[in-house]
């Protein structure tokens, strides 16, 4: 069983090594984008190695207490987890998390292009998670999104935060602090 202290303790171990290639002299910019891509890589690579026991189908981790608090929802976008799901057909919308009962955090995989889409789908994220008082985002942007439109329809949640956006094409201001709400939520885990 994948507890939310372990997933926590293996992002806080791997954390100075994440810093360290992330050159300060960077501008802000590029930065956000070295140390986005290097954390994505962190979590996919952890989700893949752990994926046969969390049992990942439809985009969804099923029966997987990971331990964090039913008021945190983290939805993962990005083309690096391609593969580690099965994919019956390209996905269009949020899977259905309806059946997910015991589940405390849940987690949705889907492919770059859906990130475009993403204002279509927050009537379903409201939908299926309408506890949700977090919403962090990690991924990768081909084009930009209004990011206005977004938190206005995100208004249902406390903090929304996108931790990476491709050549920095789309700024989120609070980044930075989105970044430190996470970390800070997995050390009191860990």
């Amino acid at each position: 069983m994948i507890t939310g202290k372990k997933a926590a303790q293996k992002l806080l171990e791997e954390w100075d090594e994440i810093w360290k290639e992330v050159d300060p002299g960077q501008n802000k910019g590029r930065q956000r984008s070295v140390f986005g891509s290097i954390f994505e890589d962190l979590v996919t690579d952890f989700l893949k190695s752990e994926s046969e026991e969390l049992k990942v189908k439809k985009g969804l981790i099923r029966g997987a207490d990971l331990g964090l608090s039913p008021q945190v929802d983290i939805i993962i976008y990005s083309n690096k987890v391609k593969g580690i799901y099965e994919k019956e057909s390209y996905p269009t919308a949020i899977v259905d998390y309806k059946d997910v009962k015991s589940i405390i955090e849940v987690k949705s995989f889907v492919d770059l292009p859906t990130l475009n889409r993403l204002p279509s789908q927050i009537d379903k994220i409201k939908e299926f998670c309408p506890t949700a008082k977090t919403c962090i985002f990690i991924g990768t942007l081909a084009t930009p999104i209004d990011e206005q439109q977004v938190r206005s329809k995100f208004n249902f949640v406390d903090y929304f935060a996108i931790l990476y956006t491709k050549q920095n094409k789309v700024e989120i201001n609070d980044y930075g602090e989105g970044l430190d709400k996470f970390i800070s939520y997995l050390s009191s885990l860990s």
